[in-house]
């Protein structure tokens, strides 16, 4: 047996330290026959590879690349989980929103996120509300929007979380607060809307005992939608509803994270030896 880890450019990062804390191969280049189990962090394969690598259709993956590639496409993969009975945001496409926004002369439903299809972390997102109309006037609103795929209502969470899913099961909760020292106040739109570790947040496990069951269950039906092994699951709550706004087949892991992430791993390995 010669286990592999196959992360991503995108995922490199927390691909090799999961490598390394297993002591087992992987890199971003696709593995060779005499690899097997893959872990796939992150990676994917477009028909190209699968047709060039005919082998890497007989491996046993820990999400597998076929089921990465299929849900790439942020939007889709949204709508695959409403279409499970996955609590996400109100969402529009683009004809909705165009509908909406500017052919019926309203300014709802502001204020919005405009994303693309494919995208990474904080990236191709634009926040939409009275001020950037305002600014950029209608007309010019909706030549700037255009280019954007969908878009999600901006709801204005109490508390955001990252559930880790783990084969059917909540392994790891983190909430997500400020940095120490940081005040709200000080942070711009987009740093408030997007709570990564650049924008000045940090996973937390400070009362992840009063996490409500709605979050766990959300994170659980989410992963199940898109027929994934494992994922790292972020979620909005509000008002007693919780709302997922997309699943992370490849997250950053902080040390905590990574440890409990290496015991599932190992677990799964020997399993399949």
């Amino acid at each position: 047996m010669r286990p592999y880890v196959w992360y991503s450019k995108a995922t490199c990062v927390t691909g090799k330290r999961i490598k390394d804390e297993l002591g087992i191969e992987g890199g971003r280049f696709v593995p060779t026959p005499s690899h097997n189990p893959i872990i796939c962090y992150g990676a994917r394969a477009n028909k190209v590879t699968m047709n060039k690598y005919p082998y890497l259709k007989d491996k046993t993956y820990l999400n597998s690349i076929y089921k990465i590639e299929k849900n790439i496409n942020k939007h889709n993969a949204l709508i695959k989980m409403r279409d499970n009975n996955v609590s996400i945001p109100p969402m529009y496409n683009w004809d909705e929103f165009n509908e909406l926004m500017f052919k019926m002369g309203g300014l709802n439903p502001l204020p919005v996120i405009a994303r693309k299809s494919m995208h990474h972390g904080g990236s191709g997102l634009k926040i939409v509300d009275r001020e950037f109309i305002n600014v950029n006037g209608l007309l010019h609103s909706r030549d700037i929007l255009k280019y954007y795929s969908y878009f999600l209502e901006l709801i204005n969470a109490e508390r955001e979380y990252r559930v880790h899913v783990f084969q059917n099961q909540v392994i790891r909760i983190t909430r997500k607060y400020l940095k120490e020292g940081l005040q709200e106040e000080e942070l711009s739109k987009i740093q408030r809307v997007v709570k990564s570790h650049d924008n000045g947040w940090v996973h937390s496990l400070r009362d992840i005992e009063k996490v409500p069951e709605t979050v766990k269950e959300e994170a659980l039906k989410a992963v199940k939608a898109l027929d994934y092994d494992f994922g790292g699951v972020d979620i909005l709550y509000k008002d007693g509803k919780s709302y997922v706004l997309e699943v992370n087949s490849g997250c950053g892991l902080d040390n905590g994270s990574l440890d409990t992430y290496k015991k599932y791993l190992q677990k799964w390995l020997e399993q399949v030896e």
